[in-house]
């Protein structure tokens, strides 16, 4: 008599990320392999369009996106995929980490912080002016800028769940890209494969549909147009810093507060 099959278990891999921290052209890397089931930002929707939202964005609530809901969905059977994948910010688990799905390898990217608080406040003047006052720019770019709860899911994820740190620079992702994706990819038990390094531009049609719209598309344009990573020096993010205008003190105090945090996470980064 043969033996049953016995189903390999589904690899499961979750990316935490901070803004302006290379994260989205990640995602779209890993995309490119259409044996992985990728989610975009599934607890950042439950927190801008959920019914236990904390957002004020001018839209209707969209059921089915409560936080208990996303973590079922994350949780579910995928038939035909080898992986899933997801992308999202700490931030927006509300603190909350009984809305971590279960059976994730939990890995985290980020980028200097002069660099990425600089950029999103950048980005979010671009966005959003003249859509509301400056003071509501600053605070969006800042308290979303702002590692707090980041931290605090690394410290949960490395010592309560008691998994090995597995960390991305965010400049070594540029800089040798095809090496920090086969470390990563042997390290959370993906599959690597070329199309990482070169992927379809606006690929994006799993996003959740608000997500796609124009006026949201804005925030992520740069990385949704791309289809590799540019190398560091090319990279538009990086030339946009324009670090000669005087920055808000919010903006200065801000980077300066985040600076250990960065220091202690990218002590486990990926080294190649």
């Amino acid at each position: 008599m043969e033996n049953p099959q016995v189903a390999t278990p589904l690899t499961r891999v979750m990316l935490w990320c901070h803004p302006r921290s290379r994260s989205t052209a990640f995602e779209l890397a890993i995309a490119s392999v259409p044996s992985i089931k990728v989610f975009h930002e599934p607890f950042v929707v439950a927190d801008l369009w959920g019914e236990e939202r904390r957002s004020l964005v001018p839209d209707p609530v969209v059921p089915g996106h409560k936080f208990k809901e996303v973590k079922e969905r994350l949780e579910g059977d995928f038939p035909g995929k080898s992986a899933v994948f997801v992308k999202d910010a700490p931030n927006n688990l509300c603190g909350n980490m009984d809305n971590i799905p279960s059976g994730y390898i939990h890995t985290f990217i980020i980028r200097n912080q002069k660099k990425s608080v600089i950029s999103n406040f950048n980005n979010n003047t671009r966005v959003m002016k003249g859509l509301t006052s400056e003071a509501n720019i600053l605070k969006g770019a800042t308290d979303y800028s702002d590692l707090t709860a980041y931290y605090q899911l690394f410290k949960y994820v490395t010592e309560t769940l008691n998994q090995k740190p597995i960390v991305v620079e965010a400049d070594d992702l540029l800089s040798s890209p095809k090496e920090i994706l086969q470390k990563y990819c042997t390290e959370t038990g993906l599959l690597y494969a070329d199309s990482m390094l070169h992927w379809k531009p606006e690929n994006i049609s799993y996003w959740f549909p608000k997500m796609q719209q124009p006026y949201f598309l804005k925030y992520y344009d740069t990385a949704v147009a791309s289809s590799c990573f540019l190398p560091l020096e090319e990279s538009v993010t990086t030339s946009n810093l324009d670090e000669s205008k005087e920055l808000p003190e919010e903006v200065l105090k801000l980077i300066e507060q985040n600076e250990p945090i960065y220091n202690e996470v990218v002590k486990h980064k990926i080294q190649i």
